[in-house]
């Protein structure tokens, strides 16, 4: 069953981190409204990477982040996972040893009720076609290419029925062909993502809304081809206009 529009938006309310005393993000706010890409963009440094690992819990972070309505602050990533919540890494991480469909399969993990092996079996076969893996499904994750490799994380991801995905960078290592439809694929599987990416050419096709992140704080945000055109974002992250 496909999660409600409700269930699927998710709000991040003055979100900030430390390192070190370095303050890594600092007071990051924006909404995501369910169905569609939200993507998150900004120079190397800007926090990207570090604001999915608050929302996904991995990193402790005042403020709130909250989805469906109820907070997810204080939250075990795993417990994240159970309220609707996944997420892809910059670089896959699967078990070389095993199978394809038996790394998707993991995924069960962060389901909030158990189903029969053979139901999982069966939904991680159709997310690996869905995805184009069907040819390696069966052959070790330590044999395939990365583009494969980032195929089976998202389908591993995806396994759970999440509400809303968050995916880091899930472009890089592919072309633009193979990332565009690697990407609609999985939208037509999950509504709602949280795209970070670093191709402002796939953000300007696949995004509704962006946000730009510079130095851990929001720097604008609103739809793409208001962004882009902005002359803080040029200066900041982009160096020149980007074509609407």
């Amino acid at each position: 069953m496909s999660p409600s529009a409700e269930a699927s938006s998710l709000q991040i309310r003055d979100v900030g981190v430390s390192f070190d005393g370095v303050r890594a993000l600092d007071g990051v706010t924006f909404s995501v409204d369910a169905g569609g890409v939200t993507a998150v963009i900004g120079p190397n440094g800007a926090g990207k990477t570090t604001l999915l690992n608050c929302v996904s819990g991995l990193y402790r972070h005042t403020g709130d982040v909250v989805l469906g309505g109820a907070s997810l602050s204080g939250l075990a990533p795993h417990r994240r996972a159970r309220r609707g919540l996944a997420r892809t890494f910059q670089t896959p991480a699967l078990v070389d040893e095993l199978p394809v469909v038996d790394n998707v399969m993991l995924g069960a993990a962060a389901m909030a009720r158990p189903e029969p092996e053979r139901r999982l079996r069966e939904r991680a076969l159709e997310l690996i076609a869905r995805l184009g893996a069907d040819a390696v499904r069966d052959q070790p994750a330590g044999s395939l290419s990365h583009g494969d490799r980032r195929r089976a994380e998202i389908a591993r991801a995806l396994l759970p029925g999440p509400a809303l995905l968050l995916l880091d960078e899930p472009a890089a290592g592919l072309d633009h062909d193979e990332a565009m439809g690697l990407l609609t694929a999985v939208l037509e599987i999950c509504g709602t993502c949280v795209l970070v990416e670093h191709d402002v050419e796939l953000v300007m096709k696949l995004a509704r809304h962006v946000v730009v992140l510079d130095t851990g704080r929001v720097l604008a945000e609103g739809p793409p081809t208001l962004v882009v055109r902005d002359q803080k974002v040029i200066d900041a992250y982009l160096g020149q206009e980007i074509p609407g």
